[in-house]
């Protein structure tokens, strides 16, 4: 996903009033993105990354983890010499051919809208890796996928700072516990954040 340097122009005049980026980035939008090359295997990204990965191990337990709106698999990449098994859905049909050509042997890549996506087994990590804030109704696609998770299971959301993430985390405060928090600050200031949804 895009880091904020790399948002069009014309997103900034609606940061202070949008609940998502969702309208501006569309599955075609994204494949045309990839064909030109779009890649965040660049040092700006990579502590995130690193700390995105080391809070995967963490959670992980050897269980089963969803990377919803996993891009090409850089982060499949980047986990790939712990031995997880990961399933990485991305609703760009050429980010996922790219994440194929990896060719990662514990990773299974799948075309899918996240709205839409039903998976048939449970995940003990679901990670939303500057994913989240595409969803228009964030809060409430998190507390349907909560079905999906194991029961100690967890969510992993990397978010840069934005006003529309800020509106988004406190709309996930209600219904989320947060158990761990890791904060980078480069160019850009990016939450990541391990929830815990409040079960009944």
């Amino acid at each position: 996903m895009p880091s904020l340097l790399e948002l069009p122009k014309k997103v900034a005049g609606y940061l202070f009033l949008d609940n998502s980026y969702g309208k501006y980035y569309t599955s075609d939008v994204w494949d045309r993105m990839y064909r030109a090359g779009h890649s965040l295997d660049t040092p700006l990204e990579k502590a995130r990354y690193a700390a995105v990965r080391d809070l995967v191990w963490q959670y992980g337990g050897g269980g089963l983890v969803l990377d919803t709106g996993c891009g090409d698999g850089l982060l499949e990449k980047t986990c790939d010499s712990l031995g997880l098994k990961m399933v990485g859905i991305d609703y760009s049909q050429t980010a996922i051919a790219r994440a194929r050509q990896r060719r990662l042997d514990n990773c299974e890549f799948i075309c899918a809208d996240a709205r839409e996506f039903c998976p048939a087994q449970r995940f003990c990590v679901i990670v939303l890796n500057e994913s989240l804030y595409y969803l228009e109704e964030c809060a409430e696609y998190l507390q349907a996928m909560t079905a999906f998770l194991e029961p100690s299971g967890v969510f992993i959301i990397s978010m840069y700072d934005t006003r529309i993430t800020a509106r988004i985390w406190e709309r996930l405060r209600h219904d989320f516990s947060v158990v761990s928090e890791v904060r980078i600050r480069d160019r850009v200031s990016w939450k990541i954040r391990v929830l815990r949804p409040h079960r009944t």
